[in-house]
């Protein structure tokens, strides 16, 4: 509820106000061809293209091409990134007055509708390095690593600090004096699984 209301909140108070043409206007741009069928990089030139397919998949589902419905994406996308924070901070904070302030600070982080896509996956990049520092299963890691491909699809910059931060997660989480179990951590602690089966059976 709080982020599909800051979501309509954000849309309301910001999807029809100014336009940006150096940034915005680039991504409007960039995303108008993709939803056309062009190749972002090989046609024009643009950043990474995930930010443009996902612009152009709204366009098309809308039957709409306009600022308006590119600003819909954008901030879709940083409200997808919210919730999943949402998720994570709901752990700790108690009661949902101090998650309404965390949704709010959130919101006012998102002054530029173009600039959601950095947003969201500074975000979601917390999201993920708190699921390697909880657990050493080989699902988390899996997770780690399809986001990273996901990030750099996005930005190739995304993924390079989110692969950074996610080091110093394991790194920071690692038992002293087991080099061993860093090295099986490496790829999701998979030798430790199959002890642990060894010992069920």
């Amino acid at each position: 509820m709080l982020t599909a209301g800051l979501f309509a909140a954000l849309l309301v108070l910001d999807s029809r106000v100014g336009l940006n043409l150096n940034d915005e206007g680039f991504l409007w741009y960039g995303t108008l061809r993709t939803s056309q069928g062009e190749v972002p990089q090989r046609d024009f030139q643009s950043y990474d293209p995930g930010r443009y397919y996902w612009g152009a998949a709204w366009f098309r589902l809308s039957g709409s091409s306009g600022v308006v419905m590119l600003r819909t994406a954008a901030f879709a996308f940083a409200c997808l990134s919210i919730f999943l924070t949402l998720r994570l901070l709901a752990r700790v904070l108690v009661g949902p007055g101090l998650l309404a302030l965390a949704a709010l600070a959130f919101g006012l982080w998102l002054w530029a509708p173009y600039k959601s896509y950095e947003f969201g996956f500074s975000l979601l990049a917390v999201v993920a390095a708190a699921g390697l520092a909880e657990s050493t299963s080989v699902g988390r890691h899996v997770a780690a690593g399809a986001f990273l491909g996901v990030a750099a699809w996005f930005g190739r910059n995304h993924a390079l600090y989110a692969a950074a931060a996610f080091t110093l997660v394991v790194l920071a989480t690692h038992t002293p004096g087991q080099p061993e179990r860093l090295v099986r951590r490496g790829g999701g602690d998979r030798g430790n699984r199959q002890r642990r089966k060894g010992k069920r059976t």
